[in-house]
């Protein structure tokens, strides 16, 4: 039987009023009754019904069901009762077996899987018992199209991952519909996501295994999307990108502004230079060597970089030692040729001034 006395419950809510559930419920339920709660939502049927469960602790007043005392014996309480919610929780990747035993277990029940294996031979799934489990699942790999996330238009094949040596049938599903039934390795199937509806789907297998076992993957959820939608996606991930890679040159032409604005950073035709771990280059634009710099922009034609001795951005790539050496010596030679000339030039300069100053004969 079931006894309460100015049984109440009241929810503490963080910031605002509380909220009385139930308040001062009486009642008396003699053995054999059925009774129920009959009110709008909110009235308290719900809180009522846990209370008596003792799957949560009133406010204040008391209960007693089959004679035990809420709050004081609830293991004995829930021994005693049982309670199927509108929404069960269970564990959709164990076996209907495995939850039998854990819930059983939990509430003490005598003789746990004896009565787990009583009720599964009443109800005719003893074995095989269907069972969501890791051993299997099934996986989705593109073959040509597009692939955002869980937005994907194209060709795709979905296929069972696991031992495939113990597996004798597996059936694709796609919303509860068969999409195909595989009967030998490779257990997949080939499919077009236009041949579906452009929605969110949801895939899975059931599986049986040679011993007459059978099983359920988990679901995977995927987006069919159309060719619009798949254009103004692959835009927008194109467009940020290169928003992204412009704001990386923006930031390596500041960095690389600042560091060249001094003119010690630059190096006179013929002055000896170290060009570090990264090697040098021979600049396209004014033909003269510099080192790479670590903040250079690689691209698949080269690397983008800054001359340190124009000044301007070029393509580069990286030259030997011998080509380098080259250039160098290059340089050195331009440069003495520039003073053998300047040299000789100087008597003909002097000749010239000499002849130029104005001479008073009288």
């Amino acid at each position: 039987m079931i006894e309460t006395h100015s049984l109440t419950k009241t929810f503490t809510i963080k910031n605002s009023a509380d909220i009385t559930a139930v308040q001062d419920l009486t009642l008396s339920i003699p053995e054999g009754e059925v009774f129920g709660f009959l009110g709008p939502n909110g009235a308290g049927k719900t809180t009522t019904v846990r209370m008596l469960t003792s799957l949560i602790a009133p406010t204040s007043g008391t209960a007693r069901v089959n004679g035990f005392e809420i709050g004081v014996q609830d293991q004995d309480v829930r021994r005693s009762v049982g309670i199927l919610t509108e929404s069960p929780g269970l564990y959709e990747r164990l076996s209907a077996h495995r939850n039998l035993s854990i819930y059983a277990n939990l509430y003490d029940v005598a003789d746990a899987e004896g009565q787990v294996s009583k009720y599964l031979h009443l109800l005719g799934i003893a074995t095989p018992v269907s069972a969501q489990t890791e051993d299997y699942r099934v996986h989705l790999r593109r073959n040509f199209g597009y692939g955002g996330g869980a937005n994907i238009r194209g060709d795709f094949t979905i296929s069972l991952v696991g031992d495939e040596a113990n597996v004798a049938e597996v059936v694709f599903l796609i919303d509860g519909e068969t999409m195909a039934t595989a009967l030998e390795a490779p257990f997949n199937f080939r499919f077009d996501t236009d041949d579906y509806g452009l929605v969110t789907h949801r895939l899975w297998a059931e599986y049986t295994l040679l011993d007459g076992a059978s099983g359920t993957t988990a679901v995977i959820q995927y987006n069919f999307v159309s060719p619009e939608a798949q254009r103004e996606q692959m835009t927008t991930i194109l467009l940020a990108i290169g928003g992204a890679l412009f704001a990386v040159i923006v930031v390596v032409a500041l960095i690389q502004g600042t560091l060249f604005k001094k003119k010690g950073n630059r190096h006179e035709p013929g002055e000896p230079r170290q060009y570090g771990m990264m090697g040098g280059t021979v600049c396209p634009k004014c033909g003269r060597p510099f080192p790479r710099h670590i903040w250079g922009i690689n691209l698949v034609m080269g690397r983008l970089d800054r001359c340190e001795n124009c000044g301007k951005w070029v393509m580069t790539t990286r030259a030997t030692p011998a080509e380098l050496a080259a250039v160098e010596a290059r340089e050195r030679a331009e440069l003495a040729a520039d003073e053998d000339v300047t040299a000789a030039a100087g008597p003909d300069r002097d000749q010239l001034l000499a002849d130029s100053r104005y001479v008073d004969d009288v």
